[in-house]
């Protein structure tokens, strides 16, 4: 009974969260210009449609997309329990949300250079009705998944499957620009982006098409970890039947990403997707399905030492263009004032693909960080905590941010400092609840077995369930983090 209060809690905070996040992200880079009243009131009932081309109907669909969490989140956190209560609960959603998209709309005359018009106001409405319909429809499915990820056993693997999977694809899809007419389909194919091996897009060097693969197979790495603790038979039949399944996965979403205006379809993922599903299935077995034994604790200490400095070269390398041709002190620290330290307000000035991509290779690049400071202290007596890792990351994003002052091809975005710091903090956070989350799977299969031989043996023993790293379950902030990580 204890815990409703606060998964309620939680799904509160987080629709409050995203609705100030809508909030803010509408109206960045913030740039304030005061129109008379009667002026904009003028304008606002004069606003315009805009002829939808291809790239802006991307954005037509980055609004529609962008309203539907919202409507999804607060139906959610008014949780209706009855018919009537559906369709009150709709009525107000609904009604909220269309406020929000017209309040922003009529708010962004005043923050020029945002874009007043018709077709957002429809996109944004269009969001909300399919969020409100998709809790309507699915709801409290997805809620009861959601519940399940904190009572442990083999429940809370599957929902944890489900929603890690569902979370992936709708990621991979992003922003969902697909072309609509034969010639757009004709004209995107002319690209030349996609290769039945490597796109000359994502391998235009050697660092980061490896920094990009190997992403790709670190990212469905837990579904097949959590595949391979269902399937049954030998250990090698496992590996290959999540390799199966990630090479189907990889092929599935490669041929979709051929009808994206903005996607890149390559061979080479397919490949990706399976190796990373096998190495899943493959950690699993190594390590969670007997759980760490001392001498496998230190063996992960040692590697996570080792692995620290060539981490590090990494992310300085793939944070940077080149190593040559920077700029001397005194050209480089003329550069500070041109620096914006507003969030996000880079990201306003390119496409919603190019602004995710961005966004997801810093998350990429420093979530390792989180982890290798979470195997560090395994089989310490106490653990670090989120905060180190976090500071951690915020120090090495800050210098590597400092240091594009000096590079004339690029500029510093001190957002990254931020996103470093949740990315690492994410990254620990996620291995401990996936942690907890196993033993406490672990330990309701032998609770379960050996109440099984009790009975047979007309037995009933005390049995131990306690966790042996004393995190029997997880709390709000693993959930939150465990969403930053995945999203």
């Amino acid at each position: 009974m204890s815990k409703k209060p606060e998964r309620s809690t939680l799904i509160n905070y987080t629709a409050l969260a995203y609705l100030s996040f809508v909030i803010y992200g509408s109206l960045v880079p913030l740039d304030f210009h005061h129109v008379p009243w009667d002026q904009a009131l003028q304008h606002f009932a004069a606003i315009p449609w805009l002829a939808m081309g291809t790239i802006s109907r991307a954005d037509w669909v980055a609004n529609l997309v962008l309203y539907m969490p919202l409507a999804f989140l607060l139906m959610w956190a008014q949780r209706p329990r009855s018919s009537v209560g559906y369709w009150a609960v709709s009525i107000v959603t609904l009604t909220v949300c269309i406020t929000v998209a017209v309040g922003i709309e009529f708010t962004q005359m005043y923050f020029p250079p945002r874009t007043v018009s018709l077709n957002d106001i429809v996109a944004e409405i269009i969001g909300s009705v399919l969020g409100t319909g998709i809790w309507l429809l699915a709801g409290e499915a997805i809620a009861y998944r959601f519940s399940r990820l904190s009572e442990g056993g083999e429940a809370a693997l599957t929902a944890a499957f489900v929603l890690y999977l569902l979370s992936y694809l709708a990621l991979s899809l992003f922003p969902y620009d697909f072309v609509i007419a034969s010639n757009e389909l004709a004209t995107r194919l002319a690209t030349g982006r996609d290769s039945w091996f490597v796109s000359p897009v994502v391998c235009s060097d050697a660092l980061r098409c490896v920094a990009r693969l190997g992403e790709e197979a670190l990212v469905v790495a837990p579904l097949g970890a959590l595949m391979a603790r269902w399937l049954r038979g030998p250990k090698t039949a496992q590996v290959l039947v999540a390799m199966s399944a990630g090479a189907l996965l990889g092929v599935l979403i490669e041929i979709t990403q051929l009808f994206l205006e903005s996607g890149i379809s390559q061979g080479a993922s397919v490949v990706t997707r399976a190796l990373g599903m096998g190495l899943g299935a493959v950690v699993y077995q190594r390590l969670f399905a007997h759980g760490f034994t001392a001498q496998i604790r230190l063996q992960i200490r040692w590697l996570a030492a080792l692995a620290l400095p060539f981490y590090l070269v990494a992310v300085v390398m793939l944070q940077n263009d080149h190593l040559s041709g920077w700029l001397n002190w005194q050209a480089g620290l003329a550069r500070l004032p041109e620096v914006h330290f507003l969030p996000f307000y880079y990201h306003y000035y390119t496409s919603e693909a190019l602004a995710l991509s961005s966004l997801l290779m810093v998350l990429a690049a420093y979530s390792p960080l989180g982890v290798l400071a979470y195997l560090w202290q395994l089989g310490m007596a106490r653990r670090m905590g989120a905060a180190v890792p976090a500071l951690l990351a915020a120090l090495i994003a800050a210098a590597v941010e400092f240091s594009k002052l000096f590079q004339p091809t690029q500029h510093p975005d001190p957002t990254n400092v931020m996103l470093a710091a949740l990315a690492a903090a994410a990254g620990y956070r996620v291995l401990v609840w996936m942690n907890a989350l196993n033993t406490t799977a672990h330990h309701h299969a032998v609770r379960q077995e050996a109440k099984l031989v009790s009975t047979a043996d007309g037995d009933n023993p005390e049995l131990d369930t306690q966790d042996p790293d004393g995190r029997g379950g997880i709390n709000p902030l693993a959930l939150v983090s465990a969403g930053i990580l995945v999203w």
